[in-house]
C-alpha cells in the first residue's frame, strides 16, 4: 500500500470528511433514541452516559495527541504511546467508578459504564490515528471515521428495533467500532510504526508527566459541561436534561469544525512557535477565531429562522418548543471549541501550565454558579446551563491566549 504522504491542504479536507461524517452519525444517535424511545427518558439517561462518557475519554486520551503529533518530543516511540493509553484507561476506570457513584443515579449506572466501553474503543483508536497523523496519512483515519459513523448507527439502531434497550444498543455500537479497529486501524498505523503496546516504566511516566499538565486542563474543560448537565438532570429529572440535550445534539457541528481546522495545523504551528514566528502564529490563531465566530452567527441565524420547525420534524413539540435555546447553546459550543484549541495549542507550544491553571478557573467558576443557581431556585430553565457553560469557558479561552501573545508580543 502506497504510503505517499498528503499535504496540509489534503490533511485538512480528510479530517473534515472523516469528522463530518462521524459527527453527523453520532449527532443521529441523539435523535433516534428520541424518534424510536417511548418518551424523552431515553434521551436523558444517554444525556447523563455521555457526559460521564466524556469525563472517561478525556482521562483516557490524557491530552497525549498534541504531544503526539508536535513533533517536539522525538523520545518516544509509537509503542510508548499506545502502552501509555492502557494505563491512562485503567485510570480512567477507577476514577470514573468513584465520579459515577457520586454524581449519577443507580438506575443509570449499566449505560454509564456500557458508554464508557465504547468510548475507550473510540479513544484506543485515537492513539492510532496519531500515528496516521505524524505520517501525513489522516486519510486512514478518515476512512475509519466513516466506517465506524455508519456501523455505529446501524448497531444503535438494531439495538433499540430487536432488543427494545438502550444498553443493547450502545454495547452494538462498542462491538461495531471494535470491529474496525481490529481490522482496519490497527493494520493501517502497523504500517508506520509498532503498535504493541510497550509498558516500561520510565518511558510512560515520562510521557504522561508531560503531558499532566495539559490533561488536567482538558479534563476540566470537559467537566465544566458534564457537571453542569449532571447537575441539572440530578435536580430537575431526565425528562427535562433530555429535552435540552436532544436540541442541544446539532450545535457540536461548533467545536468540531474547529477542531477540524486546527487539528491537522498543530504540528506546522508548533514548529513556528519554536522558531520564534510569532507573527504566523498570532494569524493562524486568529484565522481560526474568526472562521469560528462566522460560522457560530450563520448557524444563529438559521436558528432563529427554522429552528422550531425542523426541530418539531425531527423531535416532536415537545423540542420545537425549547427551539429557543439553540443560540446560547450554539456560542457555548463555541467556547468550548475555542478554549479547547487554547489548551492545543499550550501543549503543543511547552507552556500547558497556563491552561490548567485557567481550566481550574473555569470549573470552579461553572461549579460554583450552577450549585448555587440549582440549589437556590424551586426550578430554573435549561437555557441556564448553556449560559454558564458559556461564561466559564470564555475565561479559560482568554486567559490562554492573552498569555500566549502576551509572549510572542514581548519576545
Amino acid at each position: 500500500m502506497s504510503k505517499k504522504e498528503l499535504s496540509i491542504g489534503q490533511s485538512i479536507a480528510w479530517n473534515s470528511l472523516g469528522n463530518i461524517t462521524y459527527l453527523g452519525c453520532s449527532w443521529l444517535i441523539t435523535i433516534l433514541v428520541v424518534l424510536l424511545g417511548a418518551d424523552y427518558s431515553a434521551s436523558g439517561q444517554l444525556a447523563v452516559a455521555m457526559s460521564v462518557g466524556n469525563v472517561f475519554a478525556t482521562i483516557v486520551l490524557f491530552r497525549v495527541r498534541p504531544v503526539q503529533v508536535s513533533g517536539s518530543y522525538s523520545q518516544f516511540d509509537s509503542s510508548v504511546f499506545v502502552g501509555a493509553r492502557w494505563v491512562t484507561s485503567i485510570a480512567a476506570v477507577i476514577i470514573c467508578c468513584i465520579y459515577g457513584f457520586l454524581t449519577v443515579s443507580k438506575s443509570n449506572y449499566e449505560i454509564v459504564a456500557l458508554y464508557c466501553l465504547f468510548k475507550f474503543v473510540e479513544s484506543y483508536i485515537d492513539v492510532l490515528h496519531g500515528i496516521d497523523q505524524i505520517n501525513n496519512r489522516l486519510d486512514y483515519a478518515a476512512v475509519s471515521q466513516i466506517l465506524r459513523g455508519v456501523l455505529l448507527v446501524a448497531g444503535f439502531i438494531a439495538g433499540l428495533q430487536l432488543f427494545n434497550s438502550l444498553p443493547a444498543a450502545i454495547l452494538l455500537m462498542s462491538l461495531s467500532s471494535l470491529l474496525v479497529l481490529v481490522l482496519y486501524d490497527n493494520n493501517r498505523a502497523k504500517q508506520f510504526s509498532s503498535v504493541t503496546p510497550s509498558f516500561a516504566l520510565g518511558p510512560i511516566a515520562s510521557l504522561l508527566r508531560i503531558c499532566a499538565p495539559g490533561f488536567l486542563a482538558s479534563f476540566c474543560c470537559t467537566a465544566v459541561v458534564s457537571i453542569v448537565r449532571q447537575r441539572y438532570g440530578l435536580i430537575y429529572g431526565d425528562q427535562l436534561l433530555g429535552v435540552y440535550a436532544a436540541v442541544a445534539a446539532p450545535t457540536v457541528i461548533v467545536p468540531a469544525l474547529i477542531s477540524y481546522l486546527y487539528a491537522p495545523l498543530l504540528g506546522p504551528l508548533a514548529s513556528r512557535w519554536n522558531k520564534k514566528d510569532y507573527a504566523g502564529v498570532i494569524h493562524s490563531i486568529k484565522r481560526v477565531a474568526l472562521v469560528g465566530v462566522a460560522a457560530t452567527l450563520l448557524l444563529t441565524i438559521a436558528s432563529l429562522l427554522f429552528g422550531e420547525p425542523v426541530l418539531r420534524l425531527l423531535l416532536g413539540n415537545g423540542a420545537a418548543n425549547c427551539s429557543y435555546y439553540l443560540p446560547a447553546m450554539l456560542f457555548s459550543t463555541l467556547a468550548v471549541g475555542l478554549n479547547l484549541f487554547a489548551i492545543d495549542l499550550s501543549i503543543a507550544f511547552g507552556r500547558s501550565a497556563i491552561a490548567t491553571a485557567a481550566s481550574l478557573v473555569s470549573f470552579v467558576m461553572a461549579t460554583v454558579f450552577s450549585s448555587c443557581l440549582y440549589q437556590a431556585t424551586s426550578f430554573v430553565d435549561a437555557n441556564s446551563i448553556s449560559l454558564i457553560v458559556l461564561f466559564a469557558q470564555l475565561i479559560g479561552f482568554v486567559i490562554i491566549i492573552g498569555y500566549l501573545f502576551h509572549i510572542a508580543r514581548n519576545s
